[in-house]
């Protein structure tokens, strides 16, 4: 506070007139004041001082408990260099109006005091007219002091500090109407040990300020604001502009087209609880600005309704800072435009304004965009978790959102954490720009959930870089991440141990796209569709660019499904242990599948209840450097199928690979094992069912293991296996078509021809033995009971060569078995066979009732019969009545 030791010894002349002139010695008690004489007002009424030449006084004290003086100076100068007291004692409540003219505080030491309210309250208007002054106060201890300055003529013009509330509380500075307050190279100061002290700027009013603290000193000063409001209101702050130094619960208000103008804003200098407001048309014009200073203080905000607040300069270093605990920036329309916005601690709240930034980071923050937000960050990077051991937030949480631009999650280095979440029916987050979740960062999360869609423009990955650990979740009905508009999506650029999770009818669409699984050296990179969830994809590589090892993509669960017409698993040579599982009802649609393009131990397991589809194509081991690829079956079901019959399934291309039903069902258009060696193929459980198969392995082909059921069914077509057909115990051979092959029946194997019915032909030797199972349906015969030789009418197997006869006959009944026409004796032709029989007898085993009489009949070449004597229906119950069975022998 300005000093008033030099002035104490002045004499002192008080006002004794009504409304008069300054400068009639008639209207002071000792003669009008000069430089070495105190000029004192006490009167409580109101009147007018006029001036009609310039005047001076040592200093000057207003202190009536009433009334109006009115300070005419016209064009004159009035010079008190030391104090200009406006209620200057306790108990005092002095208004002064000053309309034209100068008044003049001011002294060498840079001393001079301008002070409404000292010990009292007062109250100053100026309405025109010029002030200079060293120190400006409303309020020093006194309460409810206010000064007005209005029109375009009046100008207040100070040289070192302002306060408004010294000590005082609830005072108040006004600067309206083009009027100007200079408020000096000091600070000016809303709160000084104070409180519900004020500072407003209205209707084109400017100040302009160095630096400027409301709540100066001390906790105890709260609750002080500035208000710039209307069109051309302009505060024009050159240093520091701080809300809330020391004490809580300070404001600034920008509204209606003001602008404030400052070097470094603070919203929590050192305390908490305080807020700026820019409402709609109001601008703050900043080189830096941060909430909660040094990101340890709680409760600071900045609100944008309407308004912009600028954080910029010509050098693009202009830095917009929040942190604190609970502190925020919210936008609620409006813009705000920073080179670099940092996230901290705190949160941004972007309910429909723009964010513009050459640099955005969200270090240890939320970020949360409700409907119409948008954030620009250009030709940058918006950077969701960028420092060591913190966590950045993103949540989307309603409405149309956007951010143009590049989009990283967990930054560039290990310790850091992004999260973004999309969330809820009708919110949709367009991503115009490379979204990144985890480049070289680790643990980056992105969840889509509860029925929102993520659109992407540019290519996105999870772990881009060398990061790992990353994830992104599609979760629930309706919930969409939608990457038609990608360059591409990477799993595993070069990182590990990142996932994709789509799960609960969460879907994601890269349908006009690339879905790229350990690009260049990822690991153990997994994507998971569950329960409901849904993948779709142009194409879907593993190990595209580089050596890939691990990768795992698991489609589980009702209703699952994973979509693309070309999946290659393996096409670097480096590329190994890639794996695909369809499983537990989950279901893959795949045109072409490539097992092991090039590289080794990659697989595609079809497990319980999973069902995989291909409309083209599955190859296993399709490279020249491929080895030790596998395709399992184990109890789900490989189709491999088109209307047109011509979908292949290729085991060892050109590589190695092996084919393994443990269970379950294969059903293949062509199925070709041509690679010798590398063609492995193993029929162990299930159901195998081809249209046409070729087989060169060097191995002879087992159906069965031997223990499990197993099944190879012919679906008609040709049929070749090159070192031989076997059936093992346990194992059934049936179907249509033309085998070209010795085939074997194991005891315990089963032969059984037709496709209910139909004729299966073999182009080389059968061997039957003791206990093989032939299995029959036979039963349209003529009226003469000569049974229709095969076709599609009863099972025939033709042999062309060898037949070693042998086994166990069971016959199941189609319509026509029973007697008909004129003899009870039916003929079956079972086989047909072109070189030398074998006759080891075959046994009977499960017939249909009512026979009479059955034998087998090889008296013709080429041919081996079933003889069948069924009785009239007359002749059922004496039968039944003597208890005569009916025998089976064999008769040649």
């Amino acid at each position: 506070m300005a000093a008033s030791a030099p002035w104490a010894s002045a004499a002192d002349t008080t006002w004794t007139a009504g409304s008069g002139n300054f400068t009639n010695a008639a209207n002071w008690s000792a003669g009008v004041p000069d430089a070495n004489t105190n000029a004192n007002f006490t009167s409580a009424s109101s009147y007018t001082v006029s001036f009609t030449s310039d005047a001076a006084s040592s200093n000057t004290y207003f202190n009536p408990s009433s009334g109006t003086v009115t300070l005419d100076l016209g064009a004159n100068t009035w010079t008190t260099p030391g104090q200009f007291w406006i209620g200057q004692s306790a108990g005092a409540n002095s208004t002064v109006v000053m309309s034209n003219g100068a008044l003049v505080v001011t002294n060498a030491a840079k001393a001079g005091d301008f002070t409404v309210g000292r010990a009292g309250s007062g109250a100053f208007t100026m309405n025109g007219g010029t002030i200079l002054s060293d120190y400006g106060a409303a309020g020093f201890t006194g309460n409810g002091s206010t000064i007005l300055l209005s029109g375009p003529s009046t100008i207040w013009s100070n040289s070192t500090q302002y306060t408004v509330g010294y000590y005082g509380n609830n005072s108040r500075l006004v600067v309206s109407n083009q009027a100007t307050l200079v408020a000096g190279s000091g600070i000016l100061r809303i709160g000084h040990y104070s409180k519900s002290n004020l500072l407003v700027v209205a209707d084109g009013g400017v100040v302009k300020s160095v630096s400027t603290y409301l709540s100066h000193d001390g906790a105890s000063s709260s609750g002080n604001s500035a208000l710039i409001t209307g069109s051309n209101s302009f505060w024009n702050n050159s240093d520091s502009f701080l809300v809330g130094l020391n004490g809580g619960g300070n404001s600034t208000v920008v509204s209606n087209n003001a602008v404030l103008q400052t070097a470094t804003l603070n919203v929590g200098h050192a305390s908490g609880t305080n807020a700026l407001a820019i409402y709609t048309g109001g601008t703050v014009l900043a080189t830096n600005v941060n909430i909660s200073l040094g990101g340890t203080l709680v409760s600071n905000r900045i609100v944008v309704a309407g308004g912009s607040l600028i954080a910029t300069n010509s050098t693009g270093t202009a830095s917009l800072a929040l942190g604190g605990v609970d502190s925020e920036l919210g936008l609620q329309g409006g813009l705000v435009r920073a080179d670099k916005l940092n996230v901290n601690a705190s949160a941004l709240n972007n309910a429909g304004g723009t964010v513009v930034a050459k640099a955005f980071n969200v270090a240890n923050g939320t970020v949360n965009a409700r409907d119409g937000s948008t954030t620009d960050v250009g030709v940058a990077t918006l950077y969701i978790g960028n420092t060591v051991g913190q966590t950045g937030r993103w949540n989307v949480v309603s409405g149309t959102n956007a951010i143009l631009g590049a989009t990283r999650l967990s930054g560039d280095s290990s310790g850091i954490v992004g999260i973004m979440t999309v969330s809820g029916a009708g919110t949709l987050q367009s991503q115009v720009g490379a979204l990144e979740v985890g480049r070289n960062g680790s643990n980056a999360l992105l969840v889509i959930t509860n029925g929102a869609r993520m659109e992407v423009s540019g290519s996105a990955s999870v772990g881009g870089g060398t990061g790992g650990g990353n994830t992104a979740i599609v979760a629930g009905n309706g919930s969409t991440w939608d990457l038609n508009n990608s360059l591409a999506m990477f799993l595993g650029y070069f990182g590990s141990g990142n996932q994709v999770i789509i799960t609960n009818n969460g879907y994601v669409d890269a349908s006009a796209g690339t879905f790229y699984i350990g690009y260049s050296g990822g690991s153990d990179n997994r994507v998971t569709i569950a329960d409901g969830g849904k993948l779709d994809a142009a194409y879907i590589p593993f190990g595209q660019g580089g050596a890939t090892s691990n990768n795992l993509v698991l489609v589980s669960g009702a209703g699952s499904l994973l979509q693309t017409p070309n999946m290659a698993i393996s096409v670097n040579s480096g590329a190994r242990g890639n794996r695909l599982v369809v499983t537990n009802g989950g279901m893959a649609r795949i045109d072409l599948l490539t097992v092991g393009g090039n590289g080794s131990h990659n697989q595609a397991d079809i497990l319980a209840g999973g069902v995989l589809i291909a409309t083209n194509s599955v190859v296993l081991g399709n490279g020249a450097t491929s080895a030790s690829n596998l395709i399992t079956v184990s109890g789900g079901s490989l189709a491999i199928t088109n209307s047109s019959a011509s979908a292949k399934l290729v085991v060892g291309a050109t590589g190695q690979g092996t084919l393994t039903l443990n269970g379950g069902n294969l059903v293949v258009d062509q199925f070709l094992a041509t690679n010798g060696v590398n063609s492995v193929v193993n029929l162990h459980a299930g159901d195998l069912v081809t249209r046409s198969t070729t087989i060169r392995n060097a191995a002879a082909f087992t159906v069965g293991d031997g223990v499990q059921a197993a099944t190879l069914k012919l679906n008609g077509g040709a049929h070749l296996f090159a070192d031989g057909l076997s059936v093992a115990s346990n194992g059934t051979l049936t179907g249509t078509g033309a085998i070209t092959a010795a085939v074997t029946v194991a005891n315990g194997g089963a032969l059984a021809p037709g496709m209910s019915p139909g004729t299966l032909t073999i182009h080389s030797n059968l061997t039957l033995n003791n206990f093989s199972a032939l299995n029959f349906e036979l039963g349209p015969h003529d009226l003469n009971g000569i049974g229709v030789v095969g076709g599609d009418t009863n099972d025939l197997i033709v042999v062309n060569g060898d037949l070693i006869l042998d086994g166990i006959l069971n016959v199941t009944a189609l319509p026509g078995w029973d007697f008909i026409g004129n003899t009870p004796t039916n003929v079956f032709r079972l086989f047909n066979y072109t070189g030398v029989l074998t006759d080891h007898t075959l046994s009977f085993g499960l017939m249909p009732g009512g026979i009479e009489d059955a034998y087998f009949d090889t008296s013709v070449f080429g041919e081996v019969n079933l003889i069948v004597v069924i009785p009239e229906p007359s002749s059922f119950a004496l039968l039944a009545l003597v208890g005569i069975g009916w025998l089976l022998r064999r008769r040649t």
